[in-house]
């Protein structure tokens, strides 16, 4: 992979933790582009370099590099995200090339989640330098692709919207989900799995798809696909063997009950769409009765 590495460079630490990354990135066997490195920054450059003044020559010497690039490593940390970084992010999405983002800042823009036109752009978010590492290293070692599908269930009493959460055995709470099995569509696998785990017929709704992937250990590269799905009534029982009980709760005790972060974002995409259609309805009747 060619890796542009995309984050803020204005002062030592700043420069020190960029070549921590880039180190590990080369050391997993790819190639990396590191501004600070090729062009350095702005301050400390003379006005005019190669004929051209200073700010124009590394605006040309970026672009160049980014559409040199396969992949870019957009980093998250800071108060907010780097300016120059978030333009490079956006230029490589449009030019259809791959984005991984890199966030071990515990700050984030509101309510845990960074801005959506930043966060709806990676196709993962790497959390620490263990996952780093194992996700690059994997990229480079032919890494064994894992998928799973599951969704989002809920059922409505009134207006209100209650979600279904899975107590594992393993310890955390979870969003209903499973491995594809040999020649299942990813609907097939979801509407297997919710009713292997929980005894629930489930209707599910394709025009949402949400998509995290991750590295769950050193040579595998996991899709997890989550679609919305609405619970037909039934009775619920709990598939001993991977679930020690189903609960359901509303919104914001769901998203507080969900173990991990990625799980959080899926719910809170899946809520969204929710209202949005809620309110597309709404504007349907309301255009209807004038």
């Amino acid at each position: 992979m060619k890796v542009y590495i995309a984050a803020p460079l204005f002062n030592e630490a700043e420069r020190a933790f960029n070549e921590k990354i880039d180190a590990v990135i080369r050391e997993c066997g790819h190639e990396t582009f590191l501004p600070q490195r090729a062009g350095g920054c702005v301050a400390d450059l003379p006005d005019e370099i190669e004929g051209m003044p200073k700010r124009k020559y590394l605006f040309k010497l970026d672009c160049e590099h980014l559409d040199w690039c396969d992949t870019i490593l957009f980093l998250f940390d800071g108060r907010v995200p780097d300016e120059g970084a978030c333009f490079e992010l956006g230029y490589c999405y449009a030019k259809g090339k791959r984005c991984i983002g890199y966030k071990t800042d515990a700050r984030s823009f509101i309510d845990g989640f960074d801005n959506v036109m930043l966060h709806g752009a990676p196709e993962i978010i790497l959390r620490s330098e263990q996952e780093l590492c194992d996700f690059f290293r994997a990229e480079n070692d032919g890494a064994k692709r894992e998928k799973s599908c599951g969704a989002v269930v809920y059922k409505k009493k009134g207006q209100d919207y209650f979600f279904l959460l899975e107590h594992m055995v393993q310890g955390h709470t979870s969003i209903p989900k499973g491995h594809v099995e040999e020649n299942e569509t990813e609907e097939e696998t979801a509407a297997r799995e919710i009713r292997e785990e929980t005894n629930l017929q489930v209707t599910l709704d394709t025009s949402f798809r949400h998509v995290i992937t991750y590295s769950p250990g050193e040579g595998i590269i996991k899709d997890v696909v989550f679609f919305i799905a609405e619970a037909a009534p039934g009775q619920m029982i709990n598939q001993e063997s991977e679930v020690t009980s189903l609960e359901w709760l509303p919104y914001e005790a769901a998203y507080l009950t969900l173990t991990h972060q990625s799980d959080r974002e899926t719910l809170q995409k899946a809520w969204e769409y929710l209202n949005r259609q809620v309110a597309s309805e709404a504007d349907k009747e309301t255009r209807n009765d004038s």
